[in-house]
């Protein structure tokens, strides 16, 4: 069965399963105290289905927890981190020993490497422990990874490619650009 992924997005049926199973329920008295099927309910909890915000509150509401408790925690990045404390990338860099240009690369993810001195700075800074900064420093280069790279067709790069492809300038860089956008190029 194809898993439907609408609803809530971080849910964990696990934990799901784990509450009502701490609480002693089977499964069809938690789908009548949440108002589902026991169906439902299984495919809940197999992740085979994910609740809808309203459903989730039910849920938690019958097994007397909150929502959050039913979900994965959300990944935190080192923006989100320095938001919490209300800081600006200028306070952080200052108070790192960075210029502000270089921790805007790290709290981005483009900037790799965090030595652990590095990261027990920026976590007496944030009020968390070094191992909070370096898994959010982590999630900020995996988002990184994740992003594609902008196309970069300009100047001397774009004259040359369209010399060797024999075109003009303007279509290389509209081919390009259609085949960035997933459109394709002509059919040869």
């Amino acid at each position: 069965m194809r898993t439907q992924r609408r609803g809530v997005s971080n849910f964990d049926g696990r934990r799901l399963a784990q509450a009502r199973v701490r609480r002693g329920w089977a499964p069809a008295q938690l789908a009548s105290e949440a108002a589902v099927t026991v169906t439902v309910l299984n495919q809940y909890e197999a992740e085979e289905r994910v609740p809808a915000p309203g459903t989730l509150s039910r849920l938690a509401n019958a097994l007397g927890c909150a929502v959050e408790d039913l979900c994965r925690p959300a990944a935190v990045t080192l923006r989100d981190l320095r938001q919490r404390v209300g800081a600006s990338q200028q306070e952080i860099a200052d108070a790192s020993g960075r210029k502000r240009s270089a921790y805007a690369m790290l709290e981005q993810g483009r900037t790799t490497t965090l030595t652990p001195q590095e990261a027990d700075v920026l976590a007496g800074f944030l009020g968390v422990d070094r191992h909070t900064v370096e898994t959010a420093h982590a999630v900020s280069v995996a988002g990184q990874a994740s992003r594609p790279a902008p196309l970069v067709l300009e100047g001397s790069l774009l004259e040359s490619l369209a010399d060797h492809f024999a075109m003009a300038p303007e279509e290389l860089l509209h081919l390009a650009q259609r085949l960035t956008a997933g459109e394709g190029g002509e059919k040869r």
